[in-house]
């Protein structure tokens, strides 16, 4: 050995970059993600495509559900079709309108799902008033009303945001989008 080698470190070297390259002997640079969610959020959309599309696991992160190949394939062309963010494609499949079978993805609107959101929504409405009423005249201490009404402002807040999620929002995606026509 030379004296410049005897002074050398004799290991491997890791060097995390932007690319990947082999440098020189024990040298090796490369490209390594923390977690699933940096790769997700540091990534090329056409890179995460892709990798979804290869790897069940990080599609299955992704959208929250599982799905064959042929499926993905389709799922990802409907999300690149019509622009739909992947948690739109997550509430579509959480609401029904996204229809999986082992062999086809297809969106199937119906516009009996927004109407079946504002009916709840206005029949929730009154029975709160109605509750709002018996509460404010009632005979209890003026801290069970208070209490009383906490409780029905949190729960109906509760109620209308899962009612927007799972009826009316996804209707107006799939309108706004161009999915389905404007009746």
């Amino acid at each position: 050995m030379t004296g410049n080698q005897a002074d050398m470190p004799q290991g491997t070297q890791f060097n995390y970059g932007r690319t990947q390259r082999i440098a020189a002997r024990d040298y090796y640079e490369g490209i390594g993600p923390g977690s699933t969610k940096s790769f997700l959020s540091t990534q090329p959309q056409d890179i995460i495509d892709s990798r979804s599309l290869e790897n069940p696991r990080l599609f299955k992160y992704r959208y929250g559900f599982e799905a064959t190949r042929s499926v993905r394939h389709q799922i990802l062309d409907i999300q690149r079709q019509y622009d739909y963010s992947d948690r739109e494609i997550c509430w579509f499949q959480f609401c029904g309108i996204l229809r999986l079978t082992r062999t086809e993805a297809k969106l199937v609107p119906s516009i009996f799902l927004p109407i079946a959101g504002w009916t709840q929504f206005i029949a929730m409405l009154l029975a709160v008033l109605l509750v709002i009423l018996r509460i404010v005249f009632s005979t209890a201490p003026a801290w069970k009303q208070a209490c009383g009404l906490i409780v029905l402002f949190v729960s109906s807040t509760i109620l209308a945001w899962f009612f927007k999620c799972y009826y009316i929002i996804p209707a107006r995606t799939l309108k706004q989008s161009g999915a389905v026509e404007s009746r």
